[in-house]
């Protein structure tokens, strides 16, 4: 695709989508399967009023489906319904009060399918076994004797399931579009970060040939990517619907279906099988994960493969079982932010880590150094190294050693909470976030970026950032390189949008940028007085090598870069109305080189604040202390932004079980969740008495 053809077909907007209006515009809301299975027979409307119009898949004239990578999702449900609440239908009309009503007043006729007894492994769709033992004397003679000499040891075992379920934040603006067809030309205002995906399924759906669609890109709150098939089926409908109107369609969805529809994550199902001596060393793991991600599992090859890497994360485990199956199930597809995938599998191996440290009275601390090995040859790289000084920084910020001790016995008091006494906790956590998975399908192998100097002297980034704080440590890099004034540095916004074959969102790659802008800025200060201007200059850099991973046998280095942290959570329990409230957070994290410090402590001081929202109820969190660190280094800058998801989940989920020595179920907490588990420990106290 030339450069001007690409500038006409895609261009950002300056307003959100729900703010733009048309002549002749008329609304779309979405009709809804009452039925959770079976089919669809008719819907019909006694006296459709004039100017209102009812769309099936029976209309449909073309393709049917939008397709996302090799899954399908119908557009409108008929002959097959898959879950309660699947789109069957739309209507189009001039007021959203009048459609409504008219929904309202359907005639749906449909059979009921009969439920059936089935084997569960019916719903497994997709599923990966990993097994590997290692010989770890052919790493460390050392090791290998410590191993010889656990013979005559006394072996525990434990056997525990984590689930956990991501809540999605709130966004200022409903998901949806504004679609118009006119005189052969189709228009969509959008905040869609998947241009290429959309046009491709609204050129099936409508038989429109992609040259004379053009994306409108609106303004955007959406901070992760975790519903990205939906703006190309909102906008598939609304385009079909413009298309057989010949009008402007607005087609938002309303906010009681955001989330059963949109914004519903899939719930993560971890089982462990945990070998290890009375000193702390582990010496098998049997993971079994399980993940539902709905009707129609999008992304499945993918999240089983990110979440085989992070499964054990940065641990040296002699032998090790990994087992992860994708689900299908009677549920709208789900919403999965691919960048959080790894998230769940952090969470728990972090947390099967307190169960073990606490069945045998170790510190956390030391149970993980004692299974960190930071010098592994042929297996797993996940720049272990930084692991020790991270832990011995944040041990020592926060005396972890005198809490944890203090903490652990206080709350073993059985009538604590009868006597009214704070009772108080402490957890810790370690984590990492990486950037462009080397197995990935949905990363290009090369990333590339250039720079123009104009005549002017001005220069062009050709790269685009939703952040305006990387936005502006990009100029000022360049700036420095070239001796120009930042704002004579403008970044190009329609930068390889269209072209770009997946979601931005999904592979930021903001430390490979930052390094190909530092490269080109060098580039181009080396020719700057020896070449006529304008100049370009363009570098490249090749993020996934076979010589350097294996996924097949889980070796070698899985991302190109890697972000460490460790983090300390101390809370107290209210021994009157059962609140929890974070007293402090201690963050230390290994990033490489921070360009900006202030802008990095926000950012990670502001995801903080997001993950226990996701976790606790508001109050918990309204006035609390954080130090963070970040280790000094002239190492590239890493990516941080989601870091601290990580971390703080399964650092306050450590907290929370010291402080009420008893397992926590499930995360996120309610209001009553630790006056249930107080009030069970307490019977079961007395019965034992």
């Amino acid at each position: 695709m030339c450069a001007k053809t690409q500038k006409k077909q895609f261009e950002f907007i300056n307003s959100y989508y729900s703010d733009l209006s048309l002549d002749e515009q008329v609304i779309a809301l979405i009709v809804r399967s009452p039925v959770a299975s079976g089919t669809i027979r008719s819907i019909n409307h006694p006296s459709l009023p004039e100017g209102y119009s009812i769309f099936t898949k029976k209309d449909l004239r073309w393709e049917t489906d939008i397709e996302v990578l090799d899954t399908k999702i119908p557009l409108l449900a008929y002959e097959k319904i898959s879950y309660e609440g699947e789109a069957i239908a739309i209507v189009c009309g001039p007021s959203i009060h009048v459609a409504r009503r008219i929904i309202a007043g359907l005639d749906i006729q449909f059979t009921e399918a009969l439920e059936e007894a089935k084997n569960p492994e019916e719903d497994i769709v997709l599923h990966d076994i990993f097994t590997r033992a290692i010989d770890m004397s052919q790493n460390k003679k050392k090791i290998g004797s410590e191993i010889e000499s656990l013979k005559d040891e006394t072996i525990y075992t434990i056997n525990k399931t984590y689930s956990t379920k991501i809540k999605h934040e709130f966004y200022k603006e409903s998901i949806g579009c504004l679609a118009h067809f006119s005189k052969k030309n189709l228009s969509i205002f959008t905040p869609s970060l998947w241009a290429q995906n959309l046009v491709e399924n609204v050129s099936a759906v409508t038989n429109i040939a992609t040259e004379f669609i053009s994306i409108k890109k609106t303004i955007s709150h959406h901070l992760s990517e975790s519903n990205i098939w939906a703006e190309s089926y909102i906008a598939c409908l609304a385009s079909y619907a413009s298309l057989l109107l010949e009008k402007p369609v607005f087609l938002q969805i309303e906010k009681k279906d955001e989330i059963p529809f949109f914004y519903n994550s899939p719930e993560f199902s971890t089982s462990f099988n945990v070998s290890f001596t009375s000193e702390g060393k582990i010496l098998s793991i049997d993971a079994h994960c399980q993940i539902d991600c709905g009707a129609f599992p999008i992304f499945k090859e993918e999240i089983i493969n990110r979440t085989k890497v992070a499964c054990i994360g940065a641990y040296s485990i002699p032998e090790q079982k990994i087992r992860v199956d994708i689900l299908k199930s009677a549920k709208p597809p789900l919403s999965i932010d691919i960048n959080a995938v790894d998230t769940h599998a952090q969470f728990a191996i972090e947390v099967l880590m307190q169960d073990i440290a606490m069945k045998l009275k170790l510190f956390p601390h030391e149970l993980r150094l004692k299974n960190i090995e930071t010098a592994q040859s042929g297996i797993l790289d996940l720049g272990a190294e930084e692991i020790p000084s991270l832990i011995e920084t944040s041990i020592d910020k926060s005396q972890f050693l005198r809490r944890y001790a203090t903490y652990n016995l206080v709350s073993q008091d059985p009538e604590l909470f009868l006597k009214h006494k704070p009772c108080r906790g402490i957890g810790m956590s370690i984590g990492f976030q990486g950037s462009s998975f080397a197995s990935s399908i949905l990363e290009n192998k090369r990333k590339e970026l250039s720079i123009t100097l104009r005549t002017d002297e001005s220069v062009i980034i050709h790269a685009h950032t939703h952040s305006k704080q990387i936005a502006n440590i990009w100029k000022q890099m360049a700036a420095q390189e070239l001796s120009i004034p930042p704002e004579k540095i403008k970044l190009d916004p329609s930068y390889a949008v269209l072209s770009d074959a997946f979601p931005s969102t999904i592979h930021r790659n903001i430390n490979i940028t930052t390094s190909l802008i530092k490269r080109c800025a060098k580039g181009i200060e080396a020719k700057r007085f020896h070449e006529a201007l304008p100049i370009v200059e363009k570098k490249a850099i090749y993020t996934q090598r076979p010589k350097t991973w294996n996924l097949k046998k889980l070796e070698g280095k899985p991302y190109f870069s890697y972000a460490w942290a460790s983090a300390v959570i101390d809370l107290e329990i209210d021994s009157y109305s059962y609140e929890v409230l974070i007293k402090k957070i201690w963050v230390t994290i290994h990033a490489g080189k921070i360009l900006n410090r202030e802008d990095a402590e926000k950012s990670v001081k502001k995801n903080i604040q997001q993950q226990l929202s996701r976790y606790l109820p508001e109050e918990s969190y309204v006035s609390f202390l954080i130090d963070l660190h970040f280790i000094s280094s002239e190492d590239d800058p890493k990516e941080i932004g989601s870091l601290m998801n990580n971390v703080i989940p399964s650092a306050l989920h450590s907290a929370l079980t010291l402080a009420l020595q008893k397992p926590i179920p499930q995360l996120p907490l309610v209001h009553d969740s630790v006056f249930k588990l107080i009030k069970g420990k307490e019977n079961e106290n007395t019965m034992h008495s």
